[in-house]
């Protein structure tokens, strides 16, 4: 009689899975390294997935905080279509970091407030990279040996890059900020901050010298609202 599948271990294969990719990408990655992860033998891994490829999938599909994944009704699971792959790519994408404070800023001529309008901003954009650390970690990673991901992962970071030079242009151009010798430039300083403390800082060797979480957040945060908007202008309001 055919063993009962776990669904605890489907989601603890998905964990490793991140680990590992994280670390190689998926073209370099060998399913015997997860196996090792997981303490147990190769064959184990084949009762879930059929391949890496499905491995890398189910990655996909998972989304922290969503909850645990769920046993399909049938296994192994297999790799799809290169054409699934990228779509459902695109639609986590672009759910995990949909930014409704960003959206609603933009649709907004000037900030009542900029400091607690930027703050929120870039505390949004902070919640995101960080709920996202470890799948967006072996994605990007993978992505690297992809040409077919790594377009993807290119257009997405263009078009993030784009959505805060947006802001800022808009805020300095009402007076709502420190003079900016280049939107762009301000826009990358944003966002790179943000997605060094909160995501690439876990793969830095010497990540046990910085203080814990909440102080390496409170710090980061307060270093771009210092830069953004300045001292000078730090809780005065807007003109709306």
């Amino acid at each position: 009689m055919a063993r009962k599948k776990d669904p605890d271990f489907l989601n603890r294969l998905v964990d490793a899975g991140i680990r590992v990719f994280s670390r190689k990408g998926m073209n370099q990655a060998r399913m015997s390294e997860v196996a090792r992860e997981l303490g147990v033998s190769q064959g184990t891994l084949y009762n879930y997935v059929a391949s890496k490829e499905a491995l890398f999938y189910l990655l996909v599909l998972s989304r922290p905080g969503d909850g645990p994944l769920e046993l399909p009704h049938e296994l192994p699971i297999k790799a799809p279509a290169q054409h699934v792959l990228e779509a459902r790519l695109r639609e986590r994408v672009n759910n995990d970091f949909a930014l409704p404070v960003l959206a609603e800023a933009l649709d907004r001529a000037e900030a009542m407030d900029p400091e607690h309008e930027l703050e929120e901003i870039v505390l949004e954009l902070w919640a995101a990279t960080a709920r996202t650390r470890g799948p967006a970690t072996a994605l990007e990673r993978s992505a690297i040996d992809r040409p077919d991901l790594f377009g993807h992962f290119l257009e997405f970071r263009r078009e993030l890059f784009g959505r805060y030079e947006r802001y800022l242009t808009s805020r300095d151009q009402s007076g709502q900020l420190t003079p900016l010798h280049s939107h762009r430039v301000a826009a990358r300083f944003l966002v790179e901050t943000v997605t060094f403390f909160a995501r690439h800082r876990y793969l830095d060797p010497d990540r046990s010298l910085l203080p814990d979480d909440e102080t390496v957040e409170t710090a980061a945060v307060d270093l771009v609202l210092h830069g953004l908007i300045g001292p000078g202008r730090r809780r005065q309001g807007g003109t709306s």
